[in-house]
């Protein structure tokens, strides 16, 4: 197993980078969406990309993340977040029932 001693966050490298013009952030980091999702706050509240990520509950119970803290980053931007697959609309009520127990969906987060 490798450990990662060092890591940039979205933010900074953008930031460091001159970078303003993100439009689909994709997520693929087996359970470091809120890490990831934090370390790009600013980039997706002043350039309001697509954000699609793995939504896995089980992953938020063990870390001890609420699906609210995982997506307020998106939530207080204004972002609606839906099933890739389906496209039905995830909620905050509705988010328990959508994810299969011990499984995950893949979600789109768009700017309204």
């Amino acid at each position: 197993m490798t450990t990662v001693d060092a890591y940039v966050t979205l933010d900074h490298y953008c930031a460091s980078q001159g970078i303003d013009d993100v439009y689909v952030i994709k997520i693929d980091t087996d359970g470091y969406e809120y890490e990831v999702l934090k370390g790009a706050a600013e980039v997706i509240a002043k350039q309001r990309p697509y954000v699609i990520f793995e939504l896995a509950m089980y992953v938020l119970e063990e870390k001890g993340i609420t699906f609210e803290a995982l997506v307020h980053p998106l939530v207080s931007c204004g972002y609606a977040m839906h099933d890739l697959q389906t496209g039905k609309e995830i909620t905050f009520e509705n988010v328990s029932g959508m994810v299969p127990a011990g499984g995950s969906i893949d979600v789109i987060a768009t700017p309204i």
